[in-house]
């Protein structure tokens, strides 16, 4: 009985160490918003950006799009630049959005390491922060 205690113990022990399949970050305030993680060798991974809105109905009627400006640093130091538009649709009510959607999908980098993406958003539409979420996809193998 003590054996089969321990056996399960270490089994719990075992699965409760694995690495998270997705990871989640959310920076409030108007930014830039400066997030960092790891990409592993032979992985590919998926990004999606949320964040929400808060305006009068008005200015969330005339509002399709937050521009962003994405910096992507690699491990050695190497920078990529791309802006990116955000669209703004999503659930809410008359004062308030919140939007989630697909940044980037499939993505296997060339370089392993821990990687810095600092964001800005370029416009002056009023939102709580910026979120990022980092998803492992499954091996293919």
């Amino acid at each position: 009985m003590r054996r089969a205690l321990l056996f399960l113990l270490a089994g719990i022990l075992a699965v409760a160490c694995r690495e998270p399949l997705s990871s989640e970050d959310f920076i409030t305030g108007e930014g830039p918003y400066v997030f960092s993680f790891q990409l592993n060798e032979g992985a590919s991974y998926d990004f999606d950006f949320y964040t929400r809105v808060d305006a009068r109905y008005q200015e969330l009627s005339s509002v399709a799009e937050l521009p962003l400006d994405v910096f992507w640093t690699s491990p050695s130091g190497t920078t990529l630049k791309e802006r990116v538009y955000l669209p703004l649709s999503g659930f809410g009510s008359r004062f308030s959005r919140q939007v989630c959607h697909p940044y980037r999908a499939g993505i296997r980098p060339r370089e392993y390491g821990r990687w810095t993406l600092s964001v800005t958003a370029t416009d002056t539409i009023p939102h709580t922060g910026l979120g990022l979420v980092v998803r492992k996809l499954p091996d293919e193998r």
